[in-house]
């Protein structure tokens, strides 16, 4: 009998044991979707990757990509991550270092978190704690607002997947124009969709302003200097007299990140695989 009582305490240990490592923030068996909304609209892939130390202090590597599996080769790093005391510290490449999220609050706590290289400090405090069964653990929730309210969105942080707005999304980037959403929560190794937005989706990317488009040089009719293809086809035409047109075009990269805006005035300024037209 007294055997049997200490394998069921030592079983009992490591059961739990499992149970809080499952609960980390950091995984490299788990990838989130996040959409980026701004100009365009992207999903940007999270992984964690390889370890890392930096001045004696052991992170995690996280890197993004814009494909909706995750593809190392074409990766770039968001930062690097460690964990103390259920709380998240994110290091940037510059080397300025951030509190990310703090799961060991209670109701009532208020937390500073820095931005913008520490130019911004915004303050949070939480609102409710409550806990939802997601792929068979209890996984702690926090309802968190910033005291000026009228400066950022409100918080849900999920343990073990970080907040609604995405992994590193947390408060700075609903503090400008571009707006996100954690789409995805998955498990890469089970192929599982362990958390899923109301979007019901995994991965976006908005066509609805952006084209690829080809472009050749023609000696128009007179007064006719820039116009689509009326067959919807991908090439427009245009005259070598451009300077004339007023056309305004802002370009983007693929990631939907602006690059510039410019006046169209000659061939050479065709010379992009995306552009975006739009009324300036």
């Amino acid at each position: 009998m007294k055997i049997f009582k200490i394998y069921s305490v030592i079983l009992f240990c490591i059961v739990l044991q499992s149970v809080a490592l499952g609960q980390s923030l950091i995984d490299t068996n788990k990838v989130w979707n996040v959409l980026h909304r701004h100009a365009t609209s992207h999903t940007r892939t999270y992984k964690f990757t390889k370890d890392t130390v930096i001045q004696n202090i052991k992170y995690k590597e996280l890197r993004y990509s814009f494909e909706e599996n995750f593809n190392l080769k074409q990766s770039a790093t968001a930062g690097f991550i460690r964990e103390e005391d259920s709380k998240y510290y994110i290091r940037y490449a510059n080397g300025e270092s951030f509190l990310l999220y703090d799961f060991s609050l209670n109701i009532n706590d208020t937390v500073d978190f820095g931005f913008m290289n520490g130019i911004i400090n915004l303050k949070f405090t939480v609102d409710t704690i409550t806990y939802w069964n997601i792929d068979n653990s209890s996984r702690k929730v926090l309802q968190i607002r910033p005291l000026d309210n009228s400066f950022t969105a409100p918080q849900l942080w999920i343990e073990g997947i970080g907040s609604i707005y995405g992994i590193v999304e947390v408060c700075e980037t609903q503090v400008f124009s571009d707006e996100t959403a954690l789409l995805c929560f998955k498990d890469v190794v089970r192929d599982t969709i362990l958390w899923q937005s109301t979007l019901g989706l995994c991965h976006y990317v908005s066509e609805n302003n952006t084209k690829t488009f080809t472009f050749e040089s023609e000696i128009p009719k007179k007064g006719k200097v820039f116009e689509e293809n009326e067959t919807n086809s991908d090439k427009i035409s245009f005259s070598n007299q451009l300077h004339n047109s007023g056309l305004k075009l802002k370009i983007f990269d693929e990631s939907g990140e602006l690059v510039e805006s410019r006046t169209i005035k000659r061939e050479k300024d065709f010379k992009f695989e995306s552009l975006s037209l739009v009324n300036i």
